[in-house]
């Protein structure tokens, strides 16, 4: 029972185009959640990666010019003076993750 092309993802749904739940139940949806745990995993491993990656970069650029980025507070310890703590433009926000609907 193999129909390629029917498969679409449109915004946060898969879409099965032509296929009814009775065949979505019996051969389908097993497939499905493990498609969607697996990328679900594999996003929050690039993401994970990513931030690392940036945080690496900027603490590098920090001490080649020679400042940390951080500023002491008043209880003595350093944090971090730029709010946005190593955000990666075009990435999912944290706690982001892909659902089958």
């Amino acid at each position: 029972m193999h129909r390629p092309g029917i498969a679409s993802v449109q915004g946060d749904r898969i879409v099965l185009d032509g296929t009814t739940i009775d065949e979505l139940e019996r051969y389908h949806l097993k497939t499905l959640k493990l498609v969607v745990r697996q990328l679900n995993e594999r996003t929050g491993q690039y993401v994970r990666t990513e931030r690392e990656r940036v945080e690496a970069a900027q603490q590098a650029a920090a001490d080649t010019t020679g400042r940390s980025g951080r500023q002491p507070s008043a209880s003595g310890s350093t944090k971090m003076s730029n709010d946005r703590q190593g955000s990666v433009i075009g990435l999912p926000p944290r706690g982001c993750a892909i659902r089958a609907a």
